[in-house]
């Protein structure tokens, strides 16, 4: 029998983004989740600081993997951008539970 092992923030595995700050990038069921974090990052702080730990609020932006488009919009209940501002871990983990019981 196969468990299922829900990702979770704690999954994403972050590395320094080439503009400054940290990039994470987690896929499931289709879809790419990027997190970011960084003065030119609707993150909390707006500072390019070298570990995700510093930071406590992020951007996050979901993309089809097949097509390649923006995906945002269908996993939010405004659904009025492509890039969600300033989620916290909890908000993220909310947003991950939401692909994965599509």
């Amino acid at each position: 029998m196969e468990i299922f092992n829900q990702k979770e923030f704690k999954d994403i595995v972050f590395n320094p983004n080439p503009y400054g700050g940290v990039s994470g990038l987690l896929e499931i069921n289709g879809f790419k989740v990027s997190v970011q974090g960084g003065a030119f990052a609707y993150s909390t702080p707006k500072e390019n600081l070298k570990f995700q730990s510093k930071f406590s609020s992020f951007e996050v932006a979901v993309i089809d993997t097949i097509g390649g488009d923006w995906a945002t919009k269908s996993f939010v209940e405004d659904g009025t951008d492509d890039v969600l501002g300033w989620q916290s871990r909890k908000d993220i983990n909310s947003l991950l539970t939401k692909i994965q019981n599509q």
